[in-house]
């Protein structure tokens, strides 16, 4: 089992700042897996391209799931390790 506390916050901001400059990273750590995060980025174009770049991406063997957040104005991605 992967352990995300502490972890997800620098993952997320390694793994993403490649696309944009990162506004804020929101983690929620449910009691059932997955942990996930918000990433939001001050440009639309970057999320895409986040997006488009993440999604699928293997870490450390288990796969990233990264979409846009549901009610979003296309600046909030989500992010998901699914084990």
């Amino acid at each position: 089992m992967l352990v995300l506390q502490g972890n997800l916050s620098h993952f997320a901001t390694v793994a993403f700042q490649r696309y944009g400059k990162i506004k804020d990273i929101d983690i929620k750590q449910p009691a059932r897996p997955p942990a996930f995060a918000f990433v939001t980025f001050d440009s639309s174009l970057d999320a895409e391209d986040a997006v488009r770049g993440r999604d699928g991406y293997n870490y450390d063997g288990y796969r990233l799931r990264c979409e846009f957040a549901r009610g979003d104005r296309g600046k909030i991605i989500s992010l998901a390790y699914y084990f």
